[in-house]
Parts: C-alpha cells; sequence; structure tokens
C-alpha cells in the first residue's frame, strides 16, 4: 500500500509541478472605417505586451497589444479595403530611436511575477502531499 500511495503522490506531484501552458484565444483582426473613412484595424486574442505590425498593402504601423490581448490601430489611409497583414517586427531592422527602448516589463515586476509563480506552485505542491499523507493514514493505522 506505500508503494501505491507514494506513486499517487508523486503523480500529483508531478501533475501540478508540470510544465505549465497558457491557453490563449485565437488571434481575431477586423478592419473597419473611421467616420472620415480612415481605416481602422482591431485585434484581440494576442499576447498582452506584444508589439506587432500592421500591414495594409505597402503602408505599415506598428500596434501594441494591451494587457487584455488586443490593440486598435487607426491608420491615415482612407478607403482601404484589401488584406490585412499582422506580423512581428523584424529583428534585423533596429532604428537608431528603438535602441534605447525596452518592450520588456522591468526586472522588479518579473522578480516579483516569478516570486507570486514561485509560491503558488509551493504551496499546490505541499497541499498535494499533505492530501497524499492524510489519505494513506487510515490505511497504516489497520496494520
Amino acid at each position: 500500500m506505500r508503494r501505491g500511495a507514494l506513486c499517487l503522490g508523486l503523480v500529483l506531484l508531478l501533475a501540478v509541478a508540470g510544465p505549465s501552458s497558457c491557453a490563449l484565444a485565437a488571434p481575431d483582426v477586423t478592419l473597419r472605417h473611421a467616420s472620415d473613412g480612415a481605416a481602422v484595424v482591431l485585434g484581440s486574442g494576442w499576447r498582452p505586451g506584444q508589439q506587432l505590425v500592421v500591414s495594409l498593402g505597402q503602408d505599415r504601423f506598428t500596434a501594441y497589444v494591451d494587457s487584455g490581448g488586443g490593440f486598435e490601430v487607426t491608420t491615415s489611409v482612407i478607403g482601404y479595403k484589401g488584406a490585412v497583414g499582422i506580423h512581428r517586427p523584424d529583428p534585423q531592422v533596429m532604428t537608431f530611436a528603438t535602441l534605447g527602448l525596452s518592450e520588456s516589463p522591468p526586472l522588479a515586476v518579473l522578480f516579483a511575477q516569478s516570486l507570486a509563480y514561485g509560491m503558488a506552485l509551493l504551496a499546490l505542491s505541499v497541499s498535494a502531499i499533505l492530501a497524499g499523507w492524510i489519505a494513506a493514514r487510515p490505511l497504516r493505522k489497520r496494520r
């Protein structure tokens, strides 16, 4: 019985501590026109904080995804009816103005997020071990 309880505890620990994945909505893009005829590109389902390049024909515009996974780009293109392209910026093409700017969050924010994630993982692991120990207690008393 100890081996079974140990295996159950190990499986629970691996399930809790295993690789986690983030479920994201499928990216969606909509082209609308403002009252003055300018094309407005709306997107949802992207990663928060991501920088994207929106292409309308030969014109390119930079979009920044908000914390909800959406973005809105009001363009200067009037009456556009063609295809809309969304892609990541080319890392090889860097301009002088963007060299000093960082798109990632500050290190303090990353540290706080990793600390909170680690504490949650520790709490889940301890609760899984305690649940296995409590479940195995009646088995030990029978002997």
